[in-house]
Formats: structure tokens, C-alpha cells, sequence
């Protein structure tokens, strides 16, 4: 069974991270200003980096936000629970408000966590967020202390 290690990247340096979104054909980076979250298999040749995903600032003319962008899971490595482990670590030292935008078939997985589904009238002063519901995308919120 492989050793799994949750980090923080602690170092202004996103390539490798961008370079395992892309490997698994997923059409998205992070920046150096993003808070980066991994998990990697501490057991293989080298530390292979099996779980991702970054919180990235959002402000616009009318709003602050900090997303919980793009969790991807090694494909060889889902349905082990390590989705909700990684959300769980980044959840614990949370004292920001966070936002996941998310496909409605990855709804219960943030639920599960302490996160609320936001209804339209709740994001109509955003603009940003206005525009992902009308794609049919979820909008969740977690506010440390409300929501454990």
C-alpha cells in the first residue's frame, strides 16, 4: 500500500504542479500567488505527486473571493478517499471564507466536508459566480466556525 503525505507547497515554484495537471490532460495552472495543496506517494522512485488542488485570490470590482480551484486526483489513485482527506487538511487551518465552483456530480463530496450549497440568490451580487450557475455549476461556500 503506498505511503501518502498531504503538504502544503511551501515554495513559490508551481511548475511540477502545473506539469501533473497537464499529464493528466486537465486544462488548467496555478500561479506563484496561488496556495497550493499536494499530496504525493512518498514510497515511489520519486515522491510521485498523486492528488492536487490550490486556493486561488479572487477580486473583482465588487467582491473578494478565495476559490478551492481545480481538485484532480490521480486517476490510479481515486476512490480511495483522498479527495476528502486533502479538502480536510486544507479545511483545518482555514480562517478565510472559501468558494468551490464544482460539477453537481461532486456536490456531496464538499457537503460531506462542512461546505453549503449557495442558490442563486445567494451569489446575485456576483458577477463571477453569477455566470457559473447559469452553466449549471454548483456553487459552494465554507465558513470557518459555521460550518463544523
Amino acid at each position: 500500500m503506498a505511503q501518502l503525505q498531504i503538504e502544503q507547497w511551501r515554495q513559490p515554484q508551481q511548475k511540477l504542479i502545473n506539469q501533473f495537471y497537464k499529464t493528466h490532460q486537465q486544462n488548467v495552472s496555478c500561479h506563484r500567488a496561488d496556495d497550493i495543496y499536494f499530496m504525493r506517494d512518498t514510497e515511489s522512485e520519486n515522491d510521485t505527486i498523486v492528488a492536487v488542488t490550490f486556493i486561488r485570490k479572487l477580486t473583482t470590482s465588487s467582491e473578494h473571493l478565495h476559490l478551492l480551484r481545480s481538485l484532480f486526483v490521480s486517476p490510479t489513485f481515486r476512490n480511495k478517499g483522498l479527495a476528502k482527506q486533502l479538502i480536510q487538511y486544507i479545511l483545518q487551518d482555514q480562517h478565510v471564507p472559501l468558494t468551490v465552483i464544482c460539477e453537481p456530480k461532486l456536490t456531496a463530496l464538499y457537503l460531506s466536508v462542512g461546505f453549503t450549497l449557495s442558490d442563486a440568490s445567494d451569489c446575485s451580487d456576483s458577477d463571477y459566480l453569477t455566470k457559473f450557475i447559469k452553466q449549471n455549476y454548483h456553487i459552494l461556500k465554507y465558513n470557518h466556525g459555521s460550518n463544523t
